[in-house]
């Protein structure tokens, strides 16, 4: 289970991934899950579809994808780990 500190912003519930890669350039290696409907997209590093997906949906949760049991996630909302 993800451990996060709690925000506001963090679902009750943690959406599973929908996919394995960025649908919106295909890459398959540092990529984020939503935490709110689980749309998988590259990071900040790469093309940030992750961060457009926030701009987009209003969706400010975001975890690494593989999910791990000991992974982060970062609040957009927040400008922070939690």
């Amino acid at each position: 289970m993800l451990k996060t500190e709690r925000c506001e912003h963090v679902p009750d519930e943690q959406a599973t991934p929908q996919t394995a890669n960025c649908p919106r350039c295909g890459s398959s290696h540092s990529l984020r899950v939503c935490s709110t409907c689980g749309y998988v997209a590259c990071c900040e590093s790469q093309y940030g579809h992750d961060r457009e997906h926030w701009k987009q949906t209003g969706h400010p949760v975001i975890r690494p994808y593989p999910l791990t049991e000991r992974g982060w996630a970062w609040c957009y909302a927040c400008g922070k780990y939690l």
